[in-house]
């Protein structure tokens, strides 16, 4: 049975009671990520060695949630200390498969439009791929690295980790707090437990967490040409299309800087 979208996320994010069907499968869904983990929880499996520690940076729910602005920070903060600072990525929306290293000549299309992003921002060495310990030794093949941080991977057991960091939407929390697909948790709010930093991304932080918010610094024309102050567009009328997790937040930080969307 179809659901579209935006009913999606009215169940999710509005109050709307999600039909029998979509939480009959909820049981399913949770069942599966335990059989899949039941390996690691159990000790038959272990995860894997790395030659340098590694930083998980995710979310509990489906869609963005300030990860990659996260990530980009913490490389910059962490080489402001001296560190040498490579970052894994699944790379997803790419239109390929296996392990790539970012470069100068990579597309969006062929590393993932945040991966891409980030290495541009940072210039720091990056690498993608679905098996997130075969990226990290690729990467730590050709560079040597005092950390790597891992955009995304909380539930990618088979990643080592010294530390993990959940970034909360500050704006739309947990939803209705039910896991997939009836709500929009991929792990139970139990999770956050177990990690060790939780970061709210905007709105008021709630005991035991940190707050990060994200700040409009200018405007970068998509071809060739100088960032824009942003006060040049305070007062103009423009189209904004988002393609982010919560496009809702990008249409009102362009109303917050003067834009009429």
């Amino acid at each position: 049975m179809p659901i579209s979208p935006e009913r999606l996320q009215s169940i999710w994010y509005g109050g709307a009671p999600a039909p029998w069907w979509l939480r009959a499968l909820t049981p399913v869904y949770a069942t599966l990520r335990g059989l899949a983990q039941l390996p690691y929880r159990l000790r038959l499996r272990r995860p894997a060695r790395l030659d340098a520690p590694v930083v998980v940076v995710g979310n509990l729910t489906v869609g963005g949630t300030g990860k990659t602005p996260l990530v980009i920070a913490l490389v910059e903060a962490l080489r402001a200390r001296g560190w040498i600072v490579g970052v894994v990525s699944r790379g997803y929306g790419r239109k390929t498969r296996g392990v790539r290293l970012v470069d100068h000549t990579s597309t969006a299309a062929e590393v993932g439009d945040e991966p891409l992003l980030i290495a541009q921002r940072t210039k720091a060495p990056v690498a993608v791929g679905e098996d997130r310990v075969e990226a990290a030794r690729r990467l730590l093949g050709v560079v040597p690295l005092d950390v790597l941080i891992a955009d995304d991977g909380l539930e990618h057991l088979a990643l080592p980790r010294c530390c993990e960091i959940v970034v909360i939407d500050g704006q739309r929390g947990f939803g209705n707090g039910a896991m997939l697909p009836a709500g929009p948790l991929r792990a139970p709010l139990s999770r956050l437990d177990q990690v060790d930093l939780r970061v709210r991304n905007g709105g008021q932080a709630q005991p035991g967490e940190r707050t990060m918010s994200l700040r409009i610094t200018g405007l970068r024309p998509m071809a060739a040409g100088p960032v824009e102050p942003v006060s040049r567009w305070a007062g103009r009328r423009a189209h904004v299309v988002a393609g982010t997790g919560n496009p809702e937040r990008v249409f009102a930080s362009a109303r917050e800087i003067g834009i009429e969307v």
